[in-house]
C-alpha cells in the first residue's frame, strides 16, 4: 500500500441522508480523480453510515463486493489506527481508502505523523467542512483533498 485516503462518512441520521449521499458522490469522484487507474482497497468502520459511504465510493470506483470493516466502536483510538495500518500495509493494491468517523479521521494524520514518521499538511478543523486527508507513503506527506 503506497497511499492512504481517509475521509469521514457522509451526513447521516443513522443512515446516510440525501445530503450525505451527495457528499459521498462528490468524494468518490474526487477520489477517482486522485487514484486514476490504480488499484484500491477500502476499509470502513462497522457503523452503518460508514458502510453506506464506502459502498457509494466503491460503486464510483467500480469495485465489487464488500469493504473490510473494522470494529472501531470496540477499540481504543491508537489501537484502531494500528488496525487500519495493519489492514492496509501489506495489501497488493496501490491505494487504501479509510471511511470512518470524526475523531478517528480527524486524528489519523497526527497518528501517522507521531507513530509512522509522516509529514502532515492541512488544518485539523477542516474535517468539519467535509475535508479528508491523502497520505502518500512515498513522500510521507498527508494532504487534505476536499474543497
Amino acid at each position: 500500500m503506497r497511499e492512504i485516503i481517509a475521509l469521514r462518512h457522509g451526513k447521516d441520521n443513522g443512515s446516510l441522508t440525501d445530503i450525505g449521499k451527495e457528499q459521498m458522490q462528490r468524494a468518490g469522484e474526487r477520489i477517482k480523480a486522485i487514484v486514476g487507474e490504480r488499484s484500491v482497497y477500502i476499509v470502513s468502520s462497522e457503523k452503518k453510515r460508514a458502510i453506506e459511504s464506502a459502498a457509494i465510493i466503491m460503486g464510483i470506483l467500480g469495485i465489487n463486493g464488500q469493504n473490510e470493516q473494522l470494529g472501531d466502536t470496540k477499540l481504543e483510538m491508537n489501537t484502531f489506527y494500528d488496525e487500519v495500518f495493519r489492514a492496509l500495509e501489506n495489501r497488493k493494491e496501490e491505494v487504501g481508502v479509510v471511511v470512518g468517523h470524526k475523531p478517528f479521521v480527524e486524528n489519523l494524520p497526527s497518528f501517522f505523523k507521531r507513530n509512522r514518521g509522516f509529514e502532515v499538511q492541512g488544518l485539523r478543523d477542516e474535517i468539519d467542512n467535509g475535508l479528508g486527508y491523502h497520505i502518500d507513503r512515498a513522500t510521507r506527506i498527508v494532504k487534505y483533498f476536499f474543497e
